[in-house]
């Protein structure tokens, strides 16, 4: 992907395929960067060049407007950092563009979604299709889940088997979130050994959720106190880790760590899965179950002492 962060750029950015020993040419007329052209003998790079094209019109229409947002956003961070007057006037224009920029954006997305119900199938279509599907939880930016839903069904099914096709599904077809007061969700999770588990195996005790990464500063920063915890609370209350991390980075870093208890991890790219049915948006997140299976409290973030007081509130046995 090339992107530029100078002035009279957009944020958005040209995708390049590259392959050994393949020339491209790549060359522009403006800054406008995304419509850009590469070119070259490689598949994959026609295929993202028709995209281009079916959209070309509208995106210059589009990329102009986020172009000058850029320029205020710019000018408020680098020009301008700690001034608050500016950073209200920079705000209020960008908010004023993006009155424009956004349906745009949205109609760039529609063409694109056009083209590719009768396009060929393949790197860059499910590339799209999988970035669009990942978009449309958010209604504001991709409001077009019967359109995505179409092409997921276009898709031969030798393909709706393959790793992409499946989270496309997974995007597109949500389990049912669930919040307080409603049964648990349950799942298949898997710890560092590859030994399956499941929730339900602690039901009858509490259970406490805890949904976190490697590269979370607050995650890690948690970790003795879960521990802490874990002792207090050991024959009441089960914590459940669940990493977000792909397999390789989060077994390495539970064995560096020599993390204690349930480790688990349900191979799933971050987002889907149980992190879609609890709602979550961010690390660490928190859910507690009470022992009839029901979830009682869900909660965000993480403050030296929060855990430890969210579950005196929560649990009362008596801990002091």
């Amino acid at each position: 992907m090339l992107i530029s962060s100078d002035e009279g750029f957009p944020s958005q950015w040209l995708d390049v395929w590259v392959a050994p020993g393949k020339q491209i040419t790549v060359t522009g007329e403006d800054r406008l960067l995304p419509l850009w052209r590469a070119e070259s003998d490689i598949t994959e790079q026609h295929e993202q060049n028709l995209f281009q094209d079916a959209s070309r019109e509208l995106n210059r229409k589009h990329l102009i407007y986020n172009a000058a947002e850029c320029g205020w956003l710019r000018k408020m961070q680098l020009e301008h950092a700690g001034d608050k007057e500016f950073a209200r006037l920079a705000w209020a224009k960008v908010d004023s563009l993006r009155q424009y920029s956004f349906p745009l954006m949205r109609a760039v997305y529609k063409k694109e979604l056009d083209y590719m119900a009768t396009s060929p199938i393949g790197k860059v279509f499910m590339t799209k299709l999988l970035t669009y599907a990942q978009m449309s939880s958010s209604k504001e930016f991709m409001p077009y889940s019967d359109e995505l839903k179409a092409l997921y069904a276009r898709l031969p099914d030798a393909v709706k088997h393959t790793p992409e096709a499946e989270l496309v599904y997974q995007y597109l077809y949500p389990a049912a979130t669930v919040g307080v007061g409603d049964a648990m969700v349950d799942g298949e999770l898997y710890d560092v050994q590859g030994g399956s588990h499941h929730l339900s195996q602690f039901k009858g005790r509490y259970i406490l959720l805890d949904f976190w990464s490697s590269g979370c500063g607050p995650c890690i920063e948690s970790l003795p106190e879960l521990e802490e915890i874990a002792e207090l609370y050991r024959d009441t209350l089960a914590i459940v880790s669940i990493s977000i991390d792909p397999p390789k980075s989060w077994k390495a870093f539970v064995e560096k760590r020599q993390m204690k208890g349930n480790q688990w991890n349900e191979l799933r790219k971050a987002g889907t899965g149980l992190a879609m049915s609890y709602g979550v948006k961010g690390y660490p997140h928190y859910v507690l179950i009470a022992p009839d299976g029901k979830i009682q409290s869900i909660w965000g973030g993480y403050g030296k002492g929060s855990l430890l007081k969210k579950l005196k509130e929560e649990i009362n046995i008596g801990i002091n």
